[in-house]
């Protein structure tokens, strides 16, 4: 026992003897009596319990609350404590055996620690509402009298953070599908591919999507301080195959439309066949509103099988026969060199075009003094996509430019309908090693025009050359921009790289220099080989020569046009000369006429009245 508690035990004992019975029992001795006594026992998270400066937080509730607890008697001796709360109230206080009582005061904001034995607090307890959001503190202060008038030594502050309910965050929370079962082929969240089982079942889960509600602070909703969302799952289309449920979570439901019963931080939605092909979309719905989807598809029986041609000659094989092309997985075959580069890759669908994966196939030659069959072979792509990668092996000591025609082949579920590449071609040639090329180029002549420059390569039988990687040094006695130059400064005079040249020819762009310019390009393929070409580059573009010179062709038209209508004009003078002169001609003749008639007249007239005279007489 400590020798503070000894001399308070005395005390009560000669009150007790003087018939005052202020105390009734005897509170416990304190192992470490001190100033800081309040530690948080109820919060949902608390820090610094038990020092001058503790920590708390809490969701507001009606009903929730922050209790503290004194795990300490005070560090003196019959000292008056207060414990002072604001922004929010006391709700509840609890006396811990042989400790003495607090006094709350009316506005519930202080609890009010006095008497002979007032340091006698040890396992009290105080609750403080956490009905609003904000910020309470409860301090402690040692108070002492002088004159009447208090004075508040603080000696402990808890701060209480009180927070709203917190709510699934969209941007935060995740969902997750994943492919789980035999003959489900995928990973991510686009590439699921489920087989569509049979029409009357059984009809297995093929995958399952994995909802998880997460806060806005990017933590896991968690009761009480959380409220777990109501999640929903549907089709997105009415022929949209598989059948959805939640669970125990959703009462074990199985539907097109599943909506969890139990609420939860974390929801799992299982997705199974029914019998029907196609790609579905599930559409996820968070308390009613949209909120995210997933997609997978269901395959049917292969009905298609596509090949896409990559390699095209292959070597004239050695003694033991040569693989051309990478067979193995796209892991594998990332198409860096011609090892690495299928021969062909194969894409297998179903009626409805969806990818089937995980099939078999075999290739059949149809030359066989060419190319192999049985050692020509396709190798799944490891993630089940439905495309699958091929080599062709060639016969050893072939003949340049021989071909021959490779047709790929699988099976129906049935393991006896083909199902194959034969009407999509796809032939092969055997070819020797480079030992001439052709460099053209294609130019425009205009500054700035795009261009192309194209290798063609040959073996010494004069037949494209094999598949192969070749070192290309480009130059060019001027800039240009050019796809044979590395992307990170594709605008130089030279560089050297390394090139796959397939099918015997390989062609690049380039932009012609934006000045004027003779170009010369030269290449040297593997140092042996060269070619050369030349050009010229013009600022001019022949649309403005065209223009000009189609200018010139309508000034030429307009000249001849004034001078031909000038002639005219001058035709025309001369014609209206001529009928002036002819108008004043013809104008004297009728003059004469006239007077000739008049004269006529006049000695009629005379010819009449001598007549008349002889008659009358």
């Amino acid at each position: 026992m400590s020798t503070k508690t000894t001399f308070k035990r005395i005390a009560l004992v000669a009150v007790a003897a003087m018939g005052l019975g202020v105390l009734t029992s005897v509170a416990p001795a304190s192992a470490a009596p001190n100033a800081t006594p309040w530690t948080v026992t109820a919060a949902q998270t608390s820090t610094g319990g038990g020092t001058a400066t503790t920590t708390a937080t809490q969701i507001v509730g009606a009903n929730n609350y922050v209790e503290l607890q004194a795990n300490d008697d005070y560090l003196t001796l019959g000292a008056v404590t207060v414990l002072v709360v604001s922004g929010s109230t006391i709700t509840y206080t609890e006396t811990g055996v042989g400790s003495i009582a607090g006094i709350v005061n009316t506005t519930a904001t202080e609890v009010l620690y006095t008497g002979l034995t007032a340091e006698l607090i040890k396992l009290n307890k105080v609750r403080i509402s956490a009905a609003t959001v904000g910020t309470v503190t409860a301090k402690y202060y040692e108070r002492t009298v002088v004159a009447g008038v208090p004075t508040d030594t603080l000696k402990q502050t808890v701060t209480i953070t009180v927070s709203a309910v917190k709510t699934w965050s969209s941007r935060f929370s995740t969902s997750v599908i994943l492919g789980a079962g035999a003959g489900v082929a995928g990973v991510g969240e686009t590439d699921i591919l489920a087989p569509k089982g049979a029409l009357t079942g059984p009809f297995m889960g093929v995958a399952t999507v994995t909802v998880t509600f997460n806060d806005a602070a990017n933590a896991l909703l968690a009761s009480p301080t959380g409220t777990f969302p109501s999640v929903r799952a549907v089709f997105r289309n009415a022929s949209d195959p598989g059948n959805l449920s939640w669970g125990a979570n959703g009462g074990g439901n199985v539907g097109r439309d599943v909506t969890v019963i139990t609420k939860a931080a974390t929801q799992t939605l299982t997705i199974f066949q029914d019998g029907w092909n196609g790609t579905s979309t599930i559409d996820i719905y968070v308390d009613g509103t949209y909120w995210t989807y997933e997609t997978l598809s269901f395959y049917g029986d292969v009905t298609t099988v596509t090949p896409t041609q990559k390699l095209f000659v292959a070597p004239i094989a050695p003694v033991l026969g040569a693989a051309h092309g990478c067979g193995q997985v796209s892991a594998v075959c990332l198409g860096t060199t011609i090892a690495l580069t299928p021969a062909v890759t194969l894409v297998a669908t179903d009626a409805k075009g969806i990818k089937v994966p995980f099939l078999a196939f075999t290739a059949t030659s149809s030359d066989t003094t060419v190319f192999a069959s049985s050692t020509t072979y396709a190798e799944t792509v490891a993630t089940g996509t439905g495309s699958y990668n091929a080599n062709v092996s060639s016969i050893p000591a072939g003949t340049s430019g021989k071909t021959a025609t490779i047709t790929w082949k699988t099976l129906k579920s049935d393991g006896v309908t083909v199902v194959d590449t034969a009407a999509t071609p796809t032939t092969f040639a055997v070819g020797g090693s480079a030992a001439s090329i052709a460099f053209t180029v294609n130019a425009s002549g205009q500054a700035g025009a795009k261009g192309t420059f194209t290798i063609d390569k040959k073996d010494s039988a004069g037949n494209k050359s094999v598949d192969a990687a070749h070192t290309v040094n480009f130059k060019s006695n001027t800039v240009v921009t050019a796809s044979i130059f590395d992307a990170s400064s594709n605008t130089q005079t030279s560089g050297t790289s390394t090139q796959l040249i397939i099918n015997g020819t390989k062609t690049w762009d380039f932009f012609n220099p934006l000045v004027d310019a003779s170009v010369v390009f030269d290449v040297l393929v593997d140092s042996l080989l060269t070619g050369s070409q030349s050009f010229t580059v013009s600022t001019v573009s022949q649309a403005a020569l065209d223009a000009a010179a189609e200018a010139t062709d309508a000034a030429n038209a307009a000249t001849d046009a004034a001078n031909a209508a000038a002639e005219a004009a001058d035709a025309a003078t001369a014609a209206a000369q001529d009928a002036a002169d002819a108008v004043a001609a013809l104008a004297t003749q009728v003059a004469t006429y006239i007077s000739n008639l008049r004269k006529q007249i006049t000695s009629l007239t005379n010819l009449i009245i001598k007549i008349q005279k002889k008659v009358k007489a």
